[in-house]
């Protein structure tokens, strides 16, 4: 993934008392006084504000607030489009058009800054340009 990290969401409820690492995390869904934290494999539900978590993952371009609700891992974005974001699990989540607009800008500022797509880039043939004077 692009941003590797060695920190976590501590998860501590009735059934979990686990590190949910913020690689996997796939994205973070409030749903009432509830967060579901979605990884690829397995959803986890604390009691819990958005705000709370926010010092896990601040700083790490990876992680954006797409809407008030929903905070989204890039590294598991596969793609967007028709206002709708896709996540490399499958899911698709539907997001408003202004949310949407905000959230694919920032998507591909954060593709052309990652690594891999500046490895890329530099890998690809350079036209050569044409002088018309």
């Amino acid at each position: 993934m692009g941003c590797r990290m060695e920190k976590f969401l501590p998860v501590v409820n009735r059934k979990d008392c686990c590190k949910v690492w913020l690689d996997d995390v796939v994205y973070i869904e409030n749903e009432g006084r509830r967060l579901k934290i979605v990884t690829d494999e397995k959803e986890f539900y604390i009691y819990a504000k958005l705000s709370d978590l926010e010092k896990y993952f601040s700083g790490e371009p990876c992680f954006f607030s797409a809407m008030k609700r929903l905070v989204v891992n890039f590294d598991h974005v596969s793609s967007m489009k028709n206002q709708v974001i896709c996540f490399s699990n499958g899911t698709e989540y539907p997001l408003g058009r202004v949310n949407y607009l905000k959230t694919k800008q920032t998507f591909v500022n954060y593709m052309h800054a990652s690594p891999e797509m500046s490895r890329l880039t530099k890998e690809l043939p350079k036209a050569e340009s044409k002088k018309t004077c």
